[in-house]
């Protein structure tokens, strides 16, 4: 019974299609990019600041060859998080892909 009740309020929160960010993450590592990207999308629309979707939202950018997008992501993460290495390097990558190193 005790089981049961517990069941019914994790399924009441979460709302039939909601997507998470563990959702997109899934669907980046099982290479669904384009799943991944239309879950990154909604969730940076609901929290724009989120460093975490920014970020996975660029890599998955990259993968795709959406370049100029996935600077733009990590442009955020680094407005965000100046001192993030990671995105810095990330960006530079996007930056030499869209030949943008002079």
């Amino acid at each position: 019974m005790c089981v049961v009740a517990f069941l019914a309020l994790v399924l009441a929160a979460r709302p039939l299609g909601a997507m998470t960010y563990e959702d997109a993450e899934a669907a980046w590592q099982g290479g669904r990019h384009g799943e991944a990207d239309r879950i990154l999308t909604t969730l940076l629309r609901e929290s724009p600041g989120d460093l975490k979707v920014n970020f996975l939202l660029g890599q998955v950018s990259l993968a795709r060859g959406k370049t100029s997008h996935a600077a733009f992501a990590f442009e955020r993460v680094l407005s965000l998080q100046p001192g993030n290495q990671r995105a810095r390097l990330e960006l530079a990558r996007a930056y030499y892909l869209m030949g943008q190193y002079t």
